[in-house]
C-alpha cells in the first residue's frame, strides 16, 4: 500500500496522515479539500483500489484539469469483461459477495442489488453503483462498523496492540509501515473474528482498516462519515 500511496498521491502513508506534511489541494464542487478528513478519504480510496483492481483496467493518468476530491493522480476505469466474468476465487470477489449476502438491504443500503440476483451479477452491479474507489471502500467499511464498533473484544485488541495510540491524530514514526507489513496481528485477528464475511486472506482490507483506526482511533472510525455513493444518513 506504501507504493500505491506514492503512485496515487506522490506521498508516503505517513505523509498522508501527518497534518504537518504538505497536502496537495484539490478542488471539488468549489471546495478545497485540505483537512485531516482528506487523509481518511485518501486512504479509504487506496483500500478501494485494492478491492476494485481485479475488475479494472490498468490505471491511467488523470487528465489535466479533471477534478478529484482526493487529489488523485490516476484514474481506474472498469474492465467490462472482468465485471461480466469475475473470478469467484479472488479475495476481492469473496469480500464483496460475503458483504452483500449478510448486509440488510434497507436504510442507507437500499441501493444494494437484490439478493435474488445471481451472485456474480450482484458483485458487478455493486461495483458499478459504488463506482469510485472510495465509494467501494466506504460501503464495505460501513458494513463492517456494526460488528467492530462498541465491540469489547475489538476495542481490547486494538488498545493492547498499540494500534489505537494515535488519539491525538498523529502517528508515531513507523507505525503505518508496521501495520501495512502485517504488524498488530492480534488486532487484525480480532477484526476478522468480529466481521462474519472477513477471512485472513483479506489481509489488505484488514490492514487498511487498521491504518485508519491507528491514525484516528476506533471511536473516530466509528463516528466519522465515510465516503460512499449515497449521502450520509
Amino acid at each position: 500500500m506504501e507504493e500505491l500511496a506514492e503512485a496515487e498521491y506522490g506521498q508516503t502513508l505517513d505523509e498522508l496522515f501527518d497534518g504537518d506534511a504538505p497536502v496537495r489541494a484539490s478542488e471539488y464542487d468549489g471546495m478545497t479539500v485540505l483537512d485531516s478528513h482528506d487523509a481518511v478519504f485518501r486512504v479509504g480510496r487506496l483500500i478501494g483500489i485494492t478491492i476494485k483492481e481485479p475488475f479494472a483496467k490498468e490505471p491511467r493518468l488523470r487528465p489535466e484539469g479533471q477534478q478529484s476530491q482526493t487529489g488523485a493522480l490516476r484514474v481506474w476505469d472498469f474492465n467490462d469483461a472482468a465485471l461480466d466474468s469475475p473470478d469467484p476465487s479472488s479475495w476481492q470477489y469473496r469480500l464483496i459477495a460475503g458483504f452483500l449476502a449478510t448486509e440488510d438491504h434497507t436504510g442507507y443500503f437500499n441501493w444494494l442489488p437484490p439478493k435474488e440476483m445471481p451472485e456474480a451479477e450482484q458483485v458487478a452491479q455493486f461495483l458499478r453503483q459504488a463506482h469510485y474507489e472510495k465509494g467501494v471502500f466506504g460501503a464495505i467499511a460501513r458494513g463492517a462498523r456494526k460488528y467492530l464498533c462498541h465491540n469489547p473484544e475489538v476495542e481490547s485488541a486494538v488498545t493492547s496492540s498499540g494500534a489505537g495510540l494515535a488519539s491525538r491524530g498523529v502517528l508515531d514514526a513507523g507505525l503505518v509501515q508496521t501495520i501495512a507489513q502485517g504488524g498488530f496481528q492480534s488486532a487484525g485477528q480480532a477484526i476478522v473474528n468480529a466481521v462474519p464475511w472477513l477471512d485472513p486472506s483479506m489481509v489488505v482490507f484488514v490492514a487498511g482498516l487498521l491504518l485508519l483506526i491507528a491514525a484516528r482511533g476506533l471511536d473516530v472510525f466509528c463516528s466519522r462519515p465515510l465516503p460512499g455513493p449515497a449521502p450520509e444518513t
